[in-house]
């Protein structure tokens, strides 16, 4: 159940270590070596509860869930969006997205095939065969593979641009690897749809990509210089990482 913010100010070896394939498959293999050891998969206290071997990036979902639900209505969004979420994992989010929020339209994957089969261990068989969630191993800097294009509503990327930054150890290639990703998310979602990026390594970066792409996207979230307040009065300063946004 951690929450882990990553600081921007964090340059070393371990950090440049998010970015890199084999560090996620190694720490997935034996988050399901100790999973089974402990017997903890899918053992929920309550439908609230997220497993015992949750692993949440910045914020919990319902830190993030009164501004992703008021960009939904602000852009018309349908009431039962079909979602992708990056970079998986065994962050909890879509968990309780589905549980907490009830959408049910829900596509995500990650680059580390042990990291999928970990998400698949604490979705549960029964989720995993309501198809209310779909999972793929895929690598963001190129979905071709995985999903056409214009098929999606809305992105949620909970730190995995960030990861994908550090990949690499030079500014050029990872504004290389930055930048066919945000392509790739171009790409996959809908005329009318939008990104919404949980970030705190390379949101500067990651802004100025979105911008670089003229005629693509229009910026709609930015809490970089100014507390954003919900109309039910929820503020942006309870997500320990800055929230930005992009419509299509």
């Amino acid at each position: 159940k951690r929450i882990i913010a990553l600081s921007a100010s964090n340059t070393s070896k371990t950090a440049q270590a998010f970015g890199e394939q084999t560090y996620w498959e190694r720490s997935y293999v034996e988050a399901l070596k100790e999973e089974a050891g402990d017997n903890i998969v899918n053992q929920h206290e309550t439908d609230a509860d997220p497993p015992a071997a949750a692993f949440s990036w910045y914020c919990r979902w319902e830190d993030l869930s009164p501004f992703f639900s008021e960009l939904l209505e602000k852009k018309n969004i349908p009431s039962n969006p079909k979602i992708l979420v990056p970079g998986v994992g065994n962050d909890p989010t879509i968990l309780e997205m589905h549980k907490q929020s009830g959408y049910s339209n829900i596509f995500a994957f990650d680059y580390a095939p042990s990291a999928v089969e970990c998400c698949q261990k604490f979705l549960g068989e029964e989720l995993m065969q309501s198809g209310h969630i779909q999972l793929s191993v895929a690598d963001a800097r190129d979905l071709s593979d995985a999903y056409g294009d214009e098929t999606f509503d809305v992105v949620l990327d909970k730190g995995t641009l960030d990861s994908i930054y550090l990949i690499g150890d030079c500014n050029e290639i990872k504004y290389h690897n930055l930048e066919q990703s945000v392509k790739e998310l171009a790409r996959v979602v809908q005329p009318g749809g939008f990104v919404m990026s949980v970030t705190a390594v390379a949101t500067d970066a990651i802004d100025q990509i979105f911008d670089e792409m003229d005629g693509v996207w229009d910026k709609i979230l930015d809490t970089r210089e100014e507390v954003y307040i919900t109309e039910d009065g929820f503020a942006s300063v309870n997500v320990d990482a800055t929230l930005l946004g992009w419509a299509r």
